[in-house]
């Protein structure tokens, strides 16, 4: 999908455009997962870009296609993972919790269109805004120690490890994790998550 290509290469507004296409087109087939694979990406996207009330729109208008259709819940893992993010960023941090607590359940298979690490590593981000920080260290050394191959899920979940661990009072180990996290950002040409494990890095070191 270009508009996925387009947010790994940090062009956020492209990407937008190209996902708002993609949906359009996957309205006019009326294929659930087609839909759902548009406006999950374009969601992820518009929260990245500070819009959390557009993301939950889409997190929602997703679920509502889905789940009537009997989609496997682990192709709702993605939404619903966004549903709880755009819960966080519009400062309902209770019904975040609860939204993410929700997913665990679902990411002990493998999830579709996303990684199980990156679902795991936002449980942790969600669980340490809500302050319960040994949890969230521990989901997020589960995170680092998940399998995945994208980028993405690698970087956050060091970010994550990262910040849990300063909250814990472990400076030098979370300097050394946001190191890694900047240099696996920077392991190939995607771009998008290098500003956010920079910040980190800067945040944590010591």
């Amino acid at each position: 999908m270009r508009g996925a290509v387009a947010r790994g290469l940090a062009e956020p507004r492209h990407a937008v455009d190209l996902l708002t296409d993609a949906l359009a087109y996957a309205e006019k087939t009326g294929h659930p997962l087609l839909v759902g694979m548009a406006r999950t990406v374009r969601g992820f996207v518009l929260l990245e870009e500070g819009d959390a009330v557009a993301a939950e729109a889409d997190a929602r208008a997703v679920l509502a296609v889905v789940e009537p259709h009997d989609v496997l819940d682990t192709a709702q893992v993605a939404p619903r993972v966004l549903l709880a993010q755009a819960r966080r960023a519009a400062g309902d941090l209770d019904a975040a919790v609860h939204l993410i607590g929700e997913v665990a359940d679902l990411v002990d298979a493998t999830p579709l269109l996303f990684a199980r690490r990156q679902a795991l590593a936002v449980h942790a981000e969600i669980l340490l805004a809500a302050g319960r920080t040994a949890e969230a260290l521990d989901l997020a050394r589960l995170a680092v120690d998940t399998p995945a191959e994208d980028v993405r899920s690698r970087v956050t979940a060091c970010r994550v490890l990262a910040r849990a661990l300063y909250a814990s009072g472990r400076c030098a180990e979370a300097t050394e994790v946001a190191r890694a996290a900047v240099r696996e950002a920077y392991a190939t040409q995607q771009m998008s998550e290098r500003a956010a494990a920079q910040a980190v890095l800067t945040e944590v070191g010591c």
